[in-house]
């Protein structure tokens, strides 16, 4: 959403007061451009980092974690930041006839649940390396290649970074590798998951693991503290609101600033300007134990999360089966067929989990209850606001 999004957004909402002044800045998918409280962690990963800034390029890098301890709330902004003193320049690549014009290298972002093909991470890659807009179809993979190889060349290099390497739908490590060897000697990249270094192949293309470890208890409640204050009314959540959710939430930042989300928004909802116990109890109730990130649901394809909008209105009844939901959701403008498929998908992704029903007294395999595995609520409403907007 860009500054003039946000500035109609205020001018639309009444003279009433408000207790969410900003949704997207209490959203577990936003992500602070300094990040608070983790300095430390942040010193271990420019520690790693650091040769690009004395123009070498790094070894190549894996980084990985447990879901919800910050992994892309740390690497996303470091390496926008870096990225934006050490960056690529087109006219400098173009121009560059002696060896000392580009001294450092540049760094690149992809996001593998946004660009989760071959070609979209390699067009994500030039598309951060050049001015001009780079096509999304009708263009060989071979000719990205070519050309970021092109630019690359005669230059220090560059640093990429792919996030969220090992989740569903995404290019699978081995193909990563194998990417990664048709680009230049001077390019290195960095992996970000949750999987164990001992049981990724990326591993073992890489200099020791950074391991990203779990949030302590103090710094996430300065996190859930630090983001209340940007997204909500002044002093709308204290010391003692904080300290509940991040204990309920046992270290996992998504997890808790998801149950604030869902708390100020019933609180917002019934036009109060206080969370209240019931609110904060909502807010945790709202989240599944070890559910997806609403980061993958909302990046999921358009027509996927039009299924699951319509979907998470449904009750339980005409959830009872993947039949049955796919009846239900015959509003949709898709077919039946691919209704159903979709749901298939959505539930190998593990965005939505199919729960056997207890078996009858018909014949055959007992039918398999459809549930959403993420949090609801706040999927419910940054989806209508992305649609609103």
């Amino acid at each position: 959403m860009d500054l003039s999004d946000r500035i109609t957004r205020r001018q639309q909402r009444d003279e009433l007061p408000h207790l969410i002044e900003e949704y997207d800045l209490i959203a577990p998918t936003y992500h602070l451009e300094e990040p608070i409280g983790r300095g430390p962690t942040l010193e271990r990963l420019l520690d790693y980092f650091e040769p690009a800034l004395d123009g070498h390029i790094p070894p190549n890098g894996y980084i990985y974690g447990a879901s919800g301890v910050g992994k892309s709330a740390l690497v996303r902004p470091l390496i926008r930041q870096l990225a934006a003193i050490t960056s690529v320049s087109p006219t400098a690549i173009h121009t560059t006839t002696r060896v000392d014009i580009r001294r450092v290298p540049g760094f690149v972002y992809v996001d593998a649940l946004v660009s989760s093909s071959i070609f979209s991470i390699y067009r994500s890659i030039l598309d951060q390396l050049v001015d001009e807009p780079i096509p999304s179809q009708g263009v060989p993979t071979e000719m990205l290649i070519e050309r970021i190889s092109d630019l690359l060349r005669g230059t220090a290099g560059a640093v990429i970074c792919i996030d969220h390497v090992d989740a569903p739908r995404t290019v699978d490590a081995d193909a990563i590798i194998e990417m990664f060897r048709r680009l230049p000697n001077n390019t290195a990249w960095v992996a970000v998951g949750q999987t164990d270094p001992s049981d990724t192949p990326l591993a073992r293309y890489t200099a020791a693991p950074i391991r990203i470890d779990s949030i302590r208890e103090q710094v996430l409640i300065d996190i859930v503290m630090g983001r209340a204050s940007r997204g909500l009314t002044s002093g709308a959540v204290d010391h003692a609101t904080a300290r509940q959710v991040v204990s309920w939430a046992e270290g996992d930042a998504h997890a808790a600033l998801a149950a604030l989300f869902v708390a100020a928004d019933r609180t917002e909802t019934a036009g109060r300007l206080s969370l209240t116990h019931a609110d904060l109890q909502a807010g945790c109730s709202a989240v599944p134990p070890g559910g997806v990130s609403l980061t993958r649901v909302m990046t999921l394809p358009e027509n996927r999360q039009a299924v699951l909008r319509a979907l998470i209105d449904l009750d339980a009844d005409a959830r009872a089966s993947v039949g049955d939901t796919t009846a239900a959701l015959d509003g949709l403008d898709l077919s039946a067929s691919t209704i159903k498929r979709f749901l298939y998908e959505l539930a190998e992704w593990e965005i939505i989990t199919r729960i056997q029903s207890p078996v009858g007294h018909q014949a055959g395999r007992p039918p398999s209850r459809v549930e959403p595995n993420f949090a609801t609520p706040v999927f419910r409403r940054l989806y209508d606001i992305e649609r609103r907007t």
